[in-house]
């Protein structure tokens, strides 16, 4: 901590060292022809290095001028330079010097140039932020290129006050990912998982991002549906100039590449992300085989129909191989200015992690330990391949009209093995050897067309249409445990179960398809005499309307050996290896499995979501205040359609009207600083997984998961205080304060089931969440030396508390109060930029650490478990070399281990003395190689 704040105090003072000289040069650069503020031009005192750069405002200051007489050297592209001689400057005192650039227009003649706003850069991105109305937080493509971050999810990691779980879902102020809404680009972005309202963030290659923004307070035309954040990932969609370029890249992991893994056999089609159908339930099977007779020749047919696929196979871990195409071309359509820009990304990457896992009993004070009720080693082998395309087309219609037309397809599939061999004390006393074989095939698009029109000076237009599909699929999840035999040390014997469960001898197939359209208006008027953007009125008003239906269904098997067939065969039966013991001749009317369908009606169901919303606001800037107030009304109506396991039907159909005020006001003290107040309330609404009454087995948490038809939605009122300084274009120092009160949020449930630990959903009473972030970026551009002067330095922390009442809907002794779940109290981010233009090297590292948080909710049963803090650093080098860059580094150093304990003696906090583990593992460091070339 002491270091941390060090490190703090050192950004602070380096920031404002410059203001302590003895001379000061201050002005303000325009446009001489039309007097619009000139931004990023450089200003230097000529034959020497000192100088600045003019910021989002048109203004500079050159802090450490030396006294004298100087020439003022003022430069930008496609402007005269401008000498200004005779400059005094005196001890102590500030210089003033207002004055104008002059358009070079040599060789243009009559031409008129339209070209797209750039807004990719850190500068464009910073402005963006400094001229929003809400709270923002954004990262640019810019930055993005100087990390080895390769997908949404990892370059997440980088804004203040983000979380990433499981690598891949972003929680943002402490809150869960199910509180955030994601745009991609200005429409909807699908929920791209079946158990939780999440967007999985690794889906979109870095390398295809424009900007990313994170508002944090709300507006009236941004989505209501948030408490965290609205995460807008912008991809690129324009070009200057035709490219095309080439990336290979490989990737070797610790502790798993060239190390042996173990795979179940696969499709031809695995390669590219999906099964080609030979892991699929066969179409000769009936719709429930309980309507088969059990000893019947078609039941026993239809069990040899399926693969005998319950066995790896070992191999060598191959390193992570990494490809990259992205073409962007300029051309002409129907006689208009017209871009396009694909991209295509593949991965294909492998992960092994051997996992410890344990649970305990009651903590018994006196000895100070709970007593183990299992204790497991798990050795995970991972594969996942990626397939992204991404094709984006602009249509320059003339310079006040453009349309374009964005596609994103992603196929990714994930092929895991996992070893469980360890004890069960609970349960049995033999040595338990526990297998599980998963793969999962998600296809995901998504698809605007979106149109912007400039009508008039005072009048601009946005539409957009857009569709989402996504297609994910389980087929044969095979799960099955064994016992060693206590009368054959060595042997292990299947457990079999009397009928179908969701654990033993089984296997689970699940598909779900969703589709997802959406249409939006958005109209902005300038009102008044001034139209310049950050100084005029303006009424904004609009609608978005968006529809959802999802259809998911599910059916699991297991094998089972009927009571009335000889004892002695099953005994023969239940000890074959994995290989033979579900071999086509073991299944058999009589004296063999039969295959016992489970599935009941709560295994499938449907659900349609209408949201129609519109919104009007009004932003007036009033001398030093910009005020900025609206509201914005939901209406939705939200309906599903499935049973209870005991075939009662179950329909939900909850239409909620939402009104929800927002106002963000701002205060500019100068052109420099400003400070925000924002107040707004947004709504909470369950996901189709949290109302289903779906019952699924979680086997690496070996938990149920269910839902809850009766959960409503929860209401939040938000509360934001923030002061920015903008010491350059560039440059950064924001600190802020939050508060959300949350009405009926909704939970975790945690209650105990005679198999174990079941999981659902519940709306608490209320909760509280507040915090704080600071966030520095210092740049060190006007230093003599090298090392320095091209060193950029970025800092974000956060700090929050959190407290939940669960009021009276608590069950199996769970604590009343306590934090939500899944929110860090800290999170510290450091960054630090090293690039040489003229060499071309370029060297990058990065610290990450969060603070302890809940991880699963316990009762009286079991303890809350927590994730523990975890430090990771990441290191990048590269180096240009004309048309080729070459980037070498190293992701998670440290290797620092993932540790997650159980609260044992319930006392809020976790001692690694006292408190014990519950699942313990590390991810090995990954080290890689990309080489890019650009034509």
């Amino acid at each position: 901590m002491k270091r941390f704040i060090l490190t703090i105090l050192l950004l602070c003072t380096s920031l404002a060292y410059g203001f302590a000289q003895t001379g000061t040069i201050r002005g303000k650069l325009v446009d001489e022809a039309n007097g619009e503020e000139i931004i990023g031009a450089t200003v230097i005192i000529e034959g020497t290095t000192t100088g600045t750069i003019t910021d989002i405002n048109g203004d500079f200051v050159i802090n450490n001028a030396p006294v004298g007489t100087h020439t003022l050297v003022i430069s930008y592209v496609s402007y005269k330079t401008k000498k200004m001689e005779g400059l005094r400057v005196e001890a102590g005192k500030v210089t003033v010097l207002n004055t104008s650039l002059e358009e070079d227009v040599q060789s243009l003649g009559e031409v008129v140039v339209v070209a797209e706003r750039e807004t990719n850069s850190m500068v464009s991105v910073l402005k963006e932020i400094r001229q929003a109305k809400q709270v923002v937080s954004g990262i640019s493509a810019e930055q993005i290129a100087k990390s080895l971050d390769g997908n949404s999810a990892q370059v997440m990691t980088r804004v203040p006050g983000v979380t990433i779980v499981d690598g891949r879902f972003v929680m943002i102020r402490g809150v869960s990912d199910r509180y955030n809404a994601v745009m991609i680009n200005n429409a909807y972005a699908p929920s791209t998982e079946i158990d939780s309202r999440s967007f999985s963030f690794d889906l979109l290659p870095s390398n295809v991002l424009d900007r990313m923004l994170i508002y944090k307070s709300g507006a009236a035309e941004y989505p209501g549906d948030f408490a965290g954040g609205v995460i807008k990932m912008y991809t690129r969609h324009t070009v200057d100039e035709n490219f095309t370029t080439i990336s290979v890249g490989t990737a070797f992991r610790q502790n798993t590449t060239f190390e042996k893994a173990f795979f179940s056999q696969g499709s031809a089609t695995d390669v590219l992300g999906f099964d080609n159908g030979f892991r699929s339930i066969p179409n000769t099977f009936p719709n429930n085989l309980r309507d088969l007779s059990r000893n019947s020749t078609e039941l026993q047919n239809i069990g040899r129909s399926l693969p005998n696929n319950f066995d790896a196979t070992e191999s060598m871990a191959a390193p992570d191989v990494k490809l990259g195409f992205a073409m962007g071309r300029k051309f002409n359509l129907f006689n208009r200015a017209a871009t396009n820009l694909t991209a295509i990304n593949y991965s294909n990457t492998a992960q092994f992690q051997a996992v410890e896992r344990y649970r305990y009993g009651q903590f018994e004070p006196s000895r100070g330990q709970s007593p183990q009720l299992y204790r497991f080693e798990d050795s995970f082998y991972g594969r996942n391949v990626r397939l992204g395309i991404i094709s984006n087309f602009n249509l320059r219609l003339n310079a006040n009209n453009s349309l374009s037309f964005k596609n994103m397809y992603n196929q990714l599939s994930e092929h895991e093995t996992t070893f469980r061999n360890g004890f069960n004390f609970f349960q049995r006393s033999e040595l338990f050897n526990n297998y599980a074989y998963y793969y999962l095939s998600r296809s995901i698009y998504s698809g605007q067309i979106e149109g912007n029109h400039e009508v008039s000076d005072r009048t601009s237009i946005n539409w957009v249409f857009s569709a989402n599909y996504i297609n994910r699929s389980e087929p044969d999840y095979r799960r099955f445990r064994r016992v060693e035999s206590t009368d054959e040390p060595g042997t292990f014997v299947l457990i079999d179960p009397p009928n179908a469960n969701p654990f033993d001898a089984g296997r689970f197939y699940s598909s779900l398809n969703e589709i997802q359209v959406g249409n939006g208006f958005n109209y902005q008027h300038k009102l008044g005499a001034n139209l310049s953007d950050e100084e005029s009125k303006k009424l904004k008003l609009g609608y978005y309307v968006d529809y959802r239906a999802r259809n998911f269904s599910a059916r699991y098997f297991s094998y089972v050996y009927p009571g009335f067939d000889d004892p002695v065969i099953k005994d023969q039966l239940l000890r074959l290896p994995n290989s033979q013991i579900f071999a086509p001749e073991n299944i058999s009317r009589t004296n063999g499995f039969r295959l016992d369908e489970g599935t009941n009606a709560s295994d499938t169901y449907t659900g349609t979501q209408l949201l129609t919303a519109g919104y009007a606001s009004l932003e007036l800037p009033l001398d030093r205040w910009t005020l900025a107030f609206g509201g914005r009304a939901e209406y939705n109506i939200q309906t599903l359609t499935s049973a209870l396991q005991s075939g009662e039907a179950v329909n939900v159909n909850n239409p909620i009207f939402a009104a929800l005020p927002f106002a963000n006001i701002a205060y500019n003290f100068n052109t420099r600083s400003l400070m925000r107040v924002a107040y707004g309330r947004t709504v909470n609404r369950p996901e189709f997984r949290e109302l289903a009454p779906f019952l699924f087995y979680d086997f690496n948490k070996d938990v149920n998961i269910v839902g809850n038809p009766n959960l409503g939605t929860a209401f939040i009122d938000n509360l934001d205080l923030r002061y920015e300084f903008y010491p350059s274009p560039s440059q950064t120092v924001i600190i802020g304060g939050f508060y959300k009160r949350f009405t009926n949020p909704i939970e975790q449930r945690v209650a105990q089931v005679a198999d174990g630990q079941q999981f659902s959903f519940i709306n608490a009473d209320f909760a509280n969440n507040l915090g704080v972030e600071l966030e520095l970026r210092k740049e060190f551009i006007m230093a003599s030396s090298p090392v320095f002067k091209y060193l950029t330095l970025v800092l974000n922390t956060s700090y929050i508390y959190s407290r939940v009442d669960l009021g009276e809907a608590i069950q199996g002794g769970q604590d009343r109060e306590r934090a939500l779940q899944g929110q860090s109290p800290y999170i510290v981010n450091l960054a630090s930029f090293w690039e040489n233009p003229k060499t071309g090297w370029s060297f990058n590292a990065f610290y990450n650490v969060f603070g302890p948080r809940i991880f699963t909710v316990g009762d009286s049963q079991f303890p809350t478990i927590y994730e523990l803090q975890r430090h990771s650093i990441d290191l990048t080098v590269g180096k240009k070399i004309k048309a080729l860059e070459l980037r070498a580094g190293v992701q998670d150093l440290l290797n620092f281990k993932y540790r997650f304990y159980q609260d044992s003696n319930r006392d809020a906090k976790i001692d690694l003395a006292v408190d014990e583990p519950i699942f313990l593992f590390r991810r090995g460091a990954l080290y890689s190689l990309t080489a890019t070339y650009q034509f």
